[in-house]
């Protein structure tokens, strides 16, 4: 077992580190937004709900679109990646708006839509990051990853709102800040992951590896046609 794990290279671990990161920027606002929606814009426990709904519906409709477009266009490592970046900014983006008292509609529309990108971003570049002969293992550390962020974040979030002192509004500006900041991380970890900062050799060497492995990927594509 520990040779399997040590023999998971170390993109695979930042790759997974930073999808947990965007999964824990998303899936505890399930457990406190409809709350939030009832506070601070007087939503109807139905009307809260309803919205709710939306990123996980956004989710199920623009997923599958999402990966057609990337399979019919072959679009590289990089440009995966950033895209996933530029995505979980967005959702960084809307959390600030939730907690500046922006649209709610609109906010968690966009949270919804840069969820649905980067949750099937995320699984597209899967098989670039992890060995062939370690799918299962890599499937399995990716799963332990999201579902620690979704475990611990929510009792970070309720530990904060029942601390000593602190107001429902002032736990909400606490709650989005931390959403927030668990976005830009995701958003900073796959950037960094992009200019091959966590291959061999640094940033330069590693985005010089990154180019060269694209370049063999399209070359085995072309000479399949």
């Amino acid at each position: 077992v520990c040779g399997a794990v040590h023999a998971i290279p170390w993109k695979f671990w930042a790759y997974a580190g930073g999808g947990s990161f965007m999964y824990g920027s998303v899936i505890p606002f399930w457990f406190y937004g409809s709350g939030f929606l009832q506070r601070s814009h007087g939503y109807t426990v139905a009307e809260a709900d309803t919205l709710m709904v939306v990123p996980e519906g956004l989710l199920c409709v623009l997923s599958i679109p999402v990966g057609i477009v990337v399979d019919r266009f072959g679009f590289g490592l990089n440009v995966l990646q950033n895209a996933f970046a530029v995505c979980a900014v967005l959702i960084a983006a809307s959390h600030a708006a939730l907690a500046a008292g922006g649209n709610p509609v609109a906010a968690v529309m966009c949270l919804g839509f840069a969820y649905a990108v980067c949750n099937q971003l995320m699984w597209a570049v899967f098989p670039r990051y992890c060995p062939a002969h370690l799918m299962s293992l890599g499937a399995g550390i990716a799963a332990c990853f999201i579902n620690l962020s979704a475990t611990i974040v929510p009792a970070v979030v309720g530990s904060v709102r029942v601390a000593p002192g602190v107001s429902a509004a002032e736990a909400d500006v606490a709650m989005f800040s931390i959403f927030a900041s668990l976005a830009m991380v995701s958003a900073a970890v796959i950037a960094a992951l992009s200019w091959g900062v966590f291959e061999r050799g640094g940033a330069k060497a590693g985005y010089t590896v990154v180019v060269e492995e694209e370049a063999k990927r399209m070359e085995l594509e072309m000479d399949e046609v």
